[in-house]
C-alpha cells in the first residue's frame, strides 16, 4: 500500500497546484521540465486517428521560432470576453497572443527573410528589421514588438543569423504576467520584460540584465539566453552561454555560462552564478530545454569547458538565503573526450523524475541518471546509436582514421563503432531536445521516458518507480527517426492525467544543423506503444529545437516559414438531430438515434466528455478532480443512475456549469451555473 501511495504522489507533483492561469505556461510545462501536459480531454487515441482530426488554421509571424509555444486559458480581455491563448515569440524579437479557437483563416505569410544569409556574417551594427516588421498577421489580438532586431554575429551553423528572443518565457500562474528576455542589436544588450498577457503592455519597464561575481562581469555581447526561463518562489531565473562562438567576445576573456535571478515583483536582482570562476566556457545553452528548479535548487546541465572543473556536467545551485551557490556537481568520467571533440553533455537538459534523480544526455548519446543531491551517477548507458552508420559489414568511416573530430559521415554508408562517439559530435547519435516523462495507466509500477535524438528512433525507457532506476533496453522503439544529420526531432506529450498520452513530434527531413532552413513533418504517436496515430508529411519549415504544443484541444506547430499551424478535431456531426447544448455542442446519449457521439466543448460549461450508449454516464477529464484541485463532482437530478458528475472549470472563479438531464432523461444539458430557472442542479 505504501508503494502505491508513493507512486500516487510522484504524479500528483507533476501535476499544476490550484492557480488563477492554467495551461502550458513554461518551456515543458512545468519547472521539472517532463514535457507532459496531463490535462487534454478532447485530444484522444481514437479522436486523432479518426480521420477528424487535422490541420484547422495557421497564423503568421516576423521571424523564426525558436522558443516554445506557451497557452493560457481563460485570460480577460480589456472590453472582451475571456478567451483562450496562445503565445510566440520570435527571433526578431516580435511576441503574439492569438486566440486559441480562432479558426478563421489569415492573409499570406511575409517572405522569408535572407537579409542576413551571407558568409560570413555582417556586422551586427549594419541591418535593421524596418519599423512594423512584427505587424503581419491580421488574426492577433495583440503584437508586441520588444526591441532592435538585425543581423548578429552568431555561428555558421546558426540560421538565419538572427538574436531577438531565442529563449522560451514563463507566465506567472497566479498574476496575468509574462517574462520574455531580449536582445537589442544596437546595444547588444539583453533585457528582461514583464508583459501583460492579456494586452502586452509592459507591467514595468525592461530592465538591462548584467552582474558580476567572483572578478568576472556579464559580456552581453558575447552572451546568448537559450535555456527556457524558470519562474520559482518569486524570483526569474535566465541562463546564458555564448553569443556568436567567440566572435564577439572579449580578446583577452571567453564566454562563460550563467545563470541571473530578477525578483518577479519589481525585476530587482537577486543573485548571479558562473559556472566558470575558475575557467572558462561551460555555457549553459541544453538546446533550449529550460532551467530545472525543484522550490529551492536550480539544475542545469554545462558544454565544453576550455579550463576548468564544470565542464560537461551536472549542475546544482541553492537559492536560500536570496543568493545563488554551489551547491555541488557531477561529471562524466569521460569528459576529456566529450571536450576534445565537442561532444558536449549540454547539448541537451535534465528532467527531474520521481525518487529525486536527474535524467539527461549529451552528443555521445548516454543517458545518466544522476541523484539529484550530487553524489554521484546511479546508472549511465549508451541509450542511443548512429542508426545511419550501424552497419559493421560496412567499411570503416574515414578509412579507419579518427584522428580529427571535424569530420563528417553524414550521408556515407560507412560503420562508426559506438566506442567513438564520444569523440565527436558528428559521430554520435547527438541528444538535443530533452527527454519526456510520464506515467501511464498502462503501468503502475513504472514511468515512461521518451527521446528522439537526431540518429536514432524514438524510444521508450521504462523507469522503475521503487527503485528508482531506469531500464536500458528500449520498452518500445518507433518506426520514426529523423534524417541523418542534426538535430532530431523534437517531442512533447499530452494526456488525461494518466491515460490517453499522445507524442507530439516535430522531425526534420534532412541535415538541418548548417545554413538555411530544412523542411519538416509532424507526427502524432500513441505514447503507450509508440504506434503512429496521425501524420502531416507536408515539408514546412523545421522548427530547430521547438516541439509541437497540445493543449485545449488544439496542437500548435512552430515552423521556421513565418507561421505556426494549429491542428484539432473538426466539428462533430450532429447526434440524430438532437439540439445542441449551452456550450455548442453534441451531448446526445442512448435514447435519441443515432445516438452515442463523444464530444468536448471548452466554453463556460468547461470541458468534459459523455461517453456510453446505454445510459446517461459522464466522465470527467481527470478523474473527478477539476483543474483547480477541487472535487469537481455534482449529482445529475433525475437521472436514476446513482452516478456524480459535473463539467470542469478551467480556472477556479470562472462559472464552472453543470452537467443536468433533459426533461426526457435521453441527453445531457450544459448550464452555466447563473442559468435561469429550470436549469442547474435539482432542475428535472
Amino acid at each position: 500500500m505504501m508503494t502505491r501511495i508513493l507512486r500516487i504522489a510522484a504524479l500528483v507533483a507533476l501535476a499544476p497546484a490550484c492557480s488563477t492561469y492554467s495551461g502550458v505556461l513554461t518551456q515543458r510545462v512545468n519547472n521539472a521540465r517532463t514535457g507532459a501536459y496531463l490535462f487534454e480531454g478532447a485530444l484522444t487515441h481514437a479522436s486523432v486517428s479518426s480521420g477528424r482530426f487535422g490541420r484547422l488554421y495557421e497564423r503568421n509571424v516576423d521571424g523564426q521560432t525558436l522558443a516554445n509555444v506557451l497557452v493560457v486559458f481563460q485570460v480577460p480581455l480589456p472590453g472582451r470576453s475571456q478567451r483562450n491563448l496562445f503565445y510566440i515569440a520570435t527571433a526578431k524579437n516580435c511576441v503574439y497572443a492569438f486566440d486559441l479557437d480562432d479558426t478563421t483563416p489569415d492573409g499570406p505569410p511575409p517572405a522569408s527573410d535572407t537579409a542576413c544569409m551571407v558568409s560570413p556574417a555582417l556586422p551586427d551594427l549594419s541591418y535593421r528589421d524596418p519599423a512594423g516588421h512584427c505587424n503581419v498577421s491580421t488574426k492577433a489580438i495583440w503584437t508586441r514588438d520588444l526591441g532592435p532586431a538585425g543581423c548578429a554575429p552568431v555561428c555558421e551553423e546558426t540560421w538565419p543569423k538572427r538574436v531577438g528572443v531565442t529563449s522560451t518565457p514563463v507566465i506567472d500562474a497566479n498574476n496575468p504576467w509574462m517574462f520574455v528576455v531580449s536582445y537589442h542589436v544596437d546595444t547588444r544588450q539583453h533585457f528582461l520584460h514583464k508583459i501583460d498577457i492579456a494586452t502586452g503592455l509592459d507591467v514595468q519597464a525592461a530592465i538591462p540584465i548584467g552582474g558580476s561575481v567572483g572578478g568576472k562581469t556579464f559580456n552581453a555581447a558575447c552572451a546568448r539566453n537559450r535555456p527556457g526561463l524558470l519562474l520559482q518562489n518569486g524570483n526569474v531565473y535566465v541562463g546564458f552561454a555564448c553569443l556568436s562562438c567567440d566572435a564577439w567576445c572579449s580578446t583577452t576573456e571567453p564566454y562563460y555560462g550563467w545563470v541571473l535571478g530578477y525578483r518577479e515583483s519589481d525585476l530587482a536582482p537577486t543573485g548571479v552564478y558562473n559556472t566558470a570562476l575558475d575557467g572558462a566556457e561551460m555555457g549553459i545553452w541544453q538546446s533550449g530545454n529550460g532551467l530545472v528548479g525543484d522550490g529551492r535548487y536550480i539544475y542545469f546541465m554545462t558544454g565544453n569547458e576550455s579550463s576548468g572543473a564544470k565542464g560537461d556536467s551536472f549542475v546544482r545551485i541553492d537559492t536560500m538565503g536570496g543568493t545563488l551557490a554551489d551547491a555541488g556537481f557531477f561529471q562524466p568520467a569521460n569528459h576529456d573526450h566529450l571536450k576534445a571533440g565537442d561532444a558536449d553533455l549540454g547539448s541537451s537538459g535534465p528532467i527531474l523524475l520521481p525518487g529525486g534523480k536527474l535524467l539527461g544526455g549529451g552528443k555521445e548519446g548516454r543517458l545518466h541518471v544522476v541523484d539529484a543531491s550530487m553524489t554521484g551517477p546511479d546508472q549511465e548507458w549508451i541509450a542511443f546509436i548512429n542508426t545511419y552508420h550501424n552497419d559493421s559489414a560496412q567499411p570503416l568511416c574515414f578509412g579507419g582514421d579518427f584522428s580529427d573530430w571535424r569530420k563528417d559521415p553524414t550521408g556515407d554508408a560507412c560503420y562508426m563503432p559506438q566506442v567513438h562517439y564520444q569523440d565527436s559530435e558528428h559521430w554520435g547519435p547527438n541528444i538535443h531536445n530533452g527527454p519526456i516523462y510520464w506515467q501511464s495507466a498502462a503501468d503502475s509500477s513504472h514511468g515512461y521516458v521518451y527521446l528522439m535524438p537526431e540518429k536514432d528512433y524514438l524510444k521508450q525507457f521504462r523507469y522503475d518507480l521503487t527503485t528508482y532506476q531506469m531500464e536500458t533496453i528500449p520498452f518500445h522503439t518507433s518506426t520514426e527517426r529523423p534524417a541523418d544529420g542534426m538535430p532530431g526531432g523534437a517531442i512533447s506529450l499530452s494526456a488525461s492525467f494518466n491515460k490517453e498520452g499522445i507524442i507530439w513530434a516535430n522531425v526534420p527531413n534532412d541535415n538541418g544543423q548548417w545554413y538555411g532552413p530544412v523542411g519538416g513533418h509532424m507526427v502524432a504517436f500513441n505514447a503507450d506503444d509508440l504506434s503512429i496515430l496521425y501524420r502531416d508529411d507536408d515539408a514546412i519549415g523545421f522548427a530547430k529545437f521547438n516541439p509541437p504544443i497540445a493543449a485545449g484541444g488544439k496542437v500548435v506547430r512552430p515552423t521556421f516559414a513565418n507561421r505556426v499551424i494549429v491542428y484539432g478535431l473538426s466539428a462533430p456531426a450532429r447526434c440524430g438531430g438532437s439540439p445542441a447544448n449551452a456550450c455548442g455542442g453534441c451531448n446526445t446519449l442512448g435514447a435519441i438515434p443515432g445516438g452515442g457521439c463523444e464530444d468536448s466543448a471548452t466554453h463556460k460549461c468547461g470541458r468534459y466528455r459523455c461517453i456510453g450508449t446505454e445510459s446517461v454516464t459522464c466522465d470527467t477529464t481527470v478523474g473527478g478532480r477539476n483543474e483547480c484541485g477541487g472535487c469537481g463532482l455534482l449529482p445529475l437530478p433525475g437521472t436514476g443512475h446513482g452516478r456524480l458528475d459535473s463539467c470542469i472549470c478551467n480556472n477556479a472563479a470562472e462559472e464552472s456549469g453543470t452537467l443536468v438531464c433533459s426533461r426526457d432523461k435521453s441527453h445531457l444539458i450544459c448550464c452555466p451555473c447563473s442559468s435561469a430557472p429550470g436549469c442547474g442542479p435539482g432542475s428535472p
